[in-house]
């Protein structure tokens, strides 16, 4: 199966997909296609699809800066900072500065189709929030990077596990530095991506003890691994190498098969997977300034290096730092898109995009989530566009607004 961002329920045999839940049944991973359409091939120049306007949700959470975001059917679970803001005075080195816990609830829970509030937690848990991953069984994977720890906890935010030493970075089998995601099997071992300041790979077992490690196998080093995914049918680890601006597609044991490299795209902050065949992209061209894209390609070669792209502006996003995709429609279709933002001065904001039935477009939906001051943004006014060259293809909305960019 395939974990590390949302249980999904279908079995591997053999690479035969089966199951409910609108995922495809086929005999080889190459039948499993999503929306195969060559006019989305992305190359510098080529058509990018834009987004419409929809109307908004109705969520009614405080949402600080929101690191990450994951759903089980129609729940959706988000982490976010609260009243913590990571900008460039948050650390000293690898050191918090405020090591006093958020007083805010930090995890929510929202119902993926409306918005609403169902519950929430983690006040006083956390001093800087970032991964979230739910396993198989459904427990919520998080990541602290001012504690340099990775927590387990049942949904109810019962604490089953916890790995790393609290406040103390390093770079040994206990300790961690700014571990940034997880990615959990289905016999619950797990991949830590690890992180602002290790370069590495690092796999534990169930219970939390020491397996392994691995770096970039690349005359490159990992800057910042990101995002990892685990999929199980391929035996293939996926790592979000965000500053080097590519994916890193290794075998289970550690070794390295593929280098994607997204770099006409922009850094890379998270990865999705794998609904319809599919890896996605979350990708930003920071340093120039330009509007976030989603960048998908099919699982259906050996490698993913040979996998063909397609991609999709995400206006209005103008800090990405997770995205998570909510299913799939039908064979060709995908639903719902949410992808969170890490503004370095709150409000920030949790953005849905779903698919409009145009098979040029995805609608953007305003989740209408009020953040911690308590304001709700208006939807703003966006168009279909088509972009016909690579300056245009990474130049902001006219209302974009660039904010410096740190965790």
């Amino acid at each position: 199966m395939a974990y590390g961002q949302a249980p999904f329920s279908f079995k591997c045999l053999n690479n035969h997909f089966s199951g409910s839940d609108g995922f495809v049944e086929a005999k080889n991973i190459s039948d499993i296609k999503s929306n195969p359409r060559a006019k989305e091939v992305q190359v510098p120049g080529a058509h990018l699809p834009g987004v419409d306007p929809v109307p908004a949700w109705k969520g009614n959470a405080l949402l600080g800066q929101v690191s990450g975001v994951r759903g089980i059917g129609d729940l959706l679970y988000v982490f976010h900072r609260g009243s913590r803001i990571w900008d460039s005075r948050a650390f000293v080195g690898n050191r918090i500065r405020d090591i006093s816990p958020i007083p805010e609830p930090t995890v929510v829970t929202l119902n993926a189709t409306t918005g609403e509030l169902v519950s929430q937690w983690g006040a006083n848990l956390f001093v800087m929030p970032h991964g979230l991953t739910v396993d198989a069984a459904g427990c919520l994977w998080i990541t602290d990077c001012g504690l340099h720890q990775v927590f387990k906890y049942t949904q109810e935010s019962k604490l089953l596990l916890s790995v790393g030493t609290r406040l103390q970075s390093g770079n040994s089998n206990f300790h961690f530095c700014k571990p940034t995601s997880v990615a959990v099997s289905n016999d619950g071992s797990f991949f830590v991506a690890d992180g602002y300041c290790n370069s590495r790979v690092v796999h534990f077992d169930a219970e939390g003890n020491y397996i392994s490690e691995w770096q970039s196998g690349d005359i490159k080093s990992f800057i910042v691994p990101h995002s990892i995914l685990l999929h199980e049918c391929r035996k293939r680890v996926y790592v979000a190498d965000r500053e080097n601006r590519r994916i890193m597609e290794y075998h289970i044991n550690g070794s390295l098969i593929s280098i994607l490299d997204l770099s006409q795209y922009g850094e890379v902050y998270a990865i999705s997977g794998f609904h319809g065949g599919e890896i996605s992209a979350l990708a930003w061209p920071r340093a120039l300034k330009g509007t976030p894209l989603l960048v998908r390609y099919e699982l259906t070669t050996d490698e993913l290096s040979r996998s063909i792209p397609y991609a999709h502006l995400l206006f209005e996003v103008d800090t990405p730092h997770d995205v998570f995709i909510n299913g799939i429609v039908d064979g060709n279709t995908i639903s719902d898109i949410f992808v969170t933002e890490t503004r370095a001065v709150i409000p920030s904001h949790l953005h849905k995009f779903t698919y409009s039935g145009d098979r040029n477009s995805y609608e953007r939906v305003d989740m209408g989530v009020r953040t911690s001051g308590g304001r709700r943004r208006r939807s703003p006014i966006l168009h279909k566009t088509a972009i016909d060259s690579p300056s245009r293809a990474f130049r902001g909305p006219p209302n974009f607004r660039p904010i410096k960019r740190i965790g």
